[in-house]
């Protein structure tokens, strides 16, 4: 799955939402080159294929998010890692 449509689907968790929300980006309308240039370039660490375990990493301003999901995209863990 491409980069940018997996960041699109993991845009509807509650942690990637707030995530973005509380670095001024607005999810459900958003500027485009700001917000595509978190989704498009995040880090991706395949723990497990079967079964299937994968972590994503998102970074706004020195700050990231890693969700870590399962075989059904289901987020198993969420990790920020805020420089404040």
């Amino acid at each position: 799955m491409p980069e940018t449509i997996l960041g699109l689907h993991l845009l509807v968790t509650p942690e990637l939402r707030g995530f973005l929300i509380d670095h001024g980006l607005d999810p459900v309308t958003p500027s485009f080159e700001r917000f595509f240039g978190v989704l498009a370039p995040y880090g991706e660490d395949v723990h497990s294929a079967a079964p299937f375990e994968a972590s994503f990493t998102f970074t706004v301003d020195d700050d990231s998010i890693t969700l870590t999901v399962d075989g059904d995209m289901d987020v198993v863990d969420a990790t920020r890692s805020d420089r404040n």
